[in-house]
Formats: structure tokens, sequence, C-alpha cells
């Protein structure tokens, strides 16, 4: 479905299967029009604005994918890169035709590769940054050949991104491991584990800034409980829900009347709940959600926040304020 902000369908179209992957907004003949681009199980489709095919679209993968696939501008200069993982283990790199990628290495790993490949910058340097479900972590260049090897071992945990390191010098990137130590890691592949407690492995790690103060800080979700460390380390807030907590989290940046700074979901009753910056727990049943949502600035007022949920065939928006 395309959907506009007022809520007004302006088409629908039958897709064979599920999508696995956010739609990315390309432009294909690089011209200012730009068109649709997602991944399903086994294609990888291609529409216009008015729902329309592309020509060649959709393009057939030659194993089923595991994960979503992610687009890559690395020059910004409309040369687009397709990474997107398989079932054989490995990522296949398609160029925006829908040809594989010459030169490409095929990075493979050991288990299933299901979260979609990550890009970095640190320094001059590109980092493509594969993960699979065991834990285990690549770091690729362009041409998916290993650039560095973390010189310290860790286990990743495969619920958890990385993040660019705020303020760090040099420049890191950081995710958490399975006992949720916070792992930072450097372009010659310097490691660094913090521990701020031990979580379990189901832990659920966000890096955000909630206190306002322009410093990212640590959040985790873990047995229900919500844990928020600063940039110092110091345990800021500690909540303990008296419900299941879905593992999506997302920060609120912007001022609002309620001084809301999280957004998460009550998997039981299927509804949205918000965090305020002084740790109070707003869950009022208004807004209904099955775990999938999220949040866009309102195009012609910076200063709200659109909120998009779903539930059921019930697609909402709502303005924070």
């Amino acid at each position: 479905y395309r959907i506009d902000e007022n809520g007004s369908i302006a088409w629908a179209i039958p897709v064979l299967e599920k999508p696995m992957s956010p739609v990315y907004m390309v432009d294909y003949y690089k011209n200012g029009k730009y068109q649709y681009m997602f991944n399903t199980e086994h294609y990888l489709h291609l529409y216009d604005l008015k729902g329309n095919k592309v020509e060649n679209f959709p393009i057939s993968l030659p194993k089923p994918a595991s994960g979503a696939m992610t687009l890559i501008d690395y020059d910004h200069n409309k040369n687009y890169r397709i990474l997107i993982p398989l079932s054989d283990h490995k990522i296949y790199n398609y160029q925006v035709d829908g040809e594989q990628t010459p030169g490409w290495k095929f990075p493979s790993m050991k288990t299933e590769i299901q979260q979609a490949v990550q890009l970095f910058k640190l320094g001059t340097k590109d980092f493509l940054v594969i993960t699979d479900t065991v834990g285990d972590v690549i770091y690729a260049n362009r041409r998916g050949e290993s650039r560095m090897s973390a010189k310290l071992s860790f286990t990743n945990n495969p619920k958890t991104p990385f993040y660019y390191k705020q303020k760090s010098s040099p420049k890191a990137i950081i995710t958490t491991d399975l006992m949720g130590r916070v792992v930072s890691i450097t372009a010659n592949g310097k490691v660094k584990k913090l521990l701020l407690r031990e979580f379990s492995k189901n832990h659920t790690f966000y890096y955000f800034d909630f206190d306002g103060d322009k410093y990212k800080d640590y959040i985790f979700i873990d047995n229900n409980s919500l844990y928020i460390y600063n940039h110092r380390n110091q345990l800021i807030l500690q909540k303990d829900f008296d419900f299941n907590v879905s593992d999506k989290i997302l920060g609120v940046s912007i001022k609002t009347q309620d001084d809301i700074r999280l957004i998460l979901n009550n998997a039981d009753e299927q509804k949205i709940v918000f965090i305020t910056k002084s740790g109070d727990i707003i869950n009022n049943g208004k807004y209904n959600c099955n775990g999938q949502f999220i949040t866009s600035e309102k195009k012609s007022d910076p200063n709200l926040l659109r909120l998009t949920t779903a539930f059921g065939r019930i697609v909402s928006s709502f303005l924070l304020k």
C-alpha cells in the first residue's frame, strides 16, 4: 500500500510474498524521479511511484533470502549497491539494475545471516558489518574482503545492531555481547569492553540521548526491566514493568508536552507505552500496536513527531507534540 500522511490510499498492489526489508527510495534512472525497492524471500522488487513494476523486475534471487537487503550509495552519486543475505550463509551484492556486482567476494558465515548488513565509515575507510545468528562478525571492505579482525574476541549479541560511538577518538562502533557488555571496536581492531551489569542473552540494547544532555546513553531492556546508564556509566533510571515488553525501542528527540523520551510496546495488551524523562510510564491504552511502529518528523512542522502504528489490518497515525 502507498498511504499518504492524511491516510488516503494512493494505490495497493499484490505481492506474492511478505516483504522482508524496509522500502528504500532509489533514483533508478538518475533523473530525479524515485522508485520503491525492497526484497521478499525469493525476489528483489522495484516499483515506480504509481505502483507500476520497473522493467525486468522483480529479480529472482538464486537462493532464498534469510534477511533484509541493505541499500548503499557509497559516494552519494546514485551508483547503488544492494547487499542481501541468502540462505547459503553468504552476502550477495547487486547493482540497481538487478545484475550481480562484478568482483564481489561473497563473504560467508558459519550460520545463517538474519540481520541486514550495516555500513560504517571510520576515518577514510568503509566497513561493512556482517553478523550471524551465533554472534560471529565480519568487517568487510567494498569488495567483500575482510578489512580487519577484532584484536580481542567477543560474541556479538545477535539481537544488537552496531552504532557509531559518540564523541569517540579514534572513531569507533559499539554493540553488546551475550553478557550485555558494551563492546567498542576501532578501525584497527582495538576492542574495549564495558560491564555495567550482567544481562541475559535476551537483552535489548539501544543507544540514544535519553536525558537530553547531548550525550548518548546506554539503554537496556532485560526480563521486562528498563535500565539506562549515562555516558559516565552511571545508572540514571531503572524501571520494572508488569507486562512483557517487545524488543523494539524508539527514542523521541523533540521536546514534547509530557517530556516523552522513549516509545515501547506492551506485548501483552498490544499497546504503545511512553517513558518520560523522569521515568514515568504513560500507558493510556489509546495506541493499539502489534509491535510494528515507526516515527517520522512531520514535514510542515519539525517540532511535531508522527507515530505510525499497525494493529491487525489497521494503520494509525498520531502526532506527538
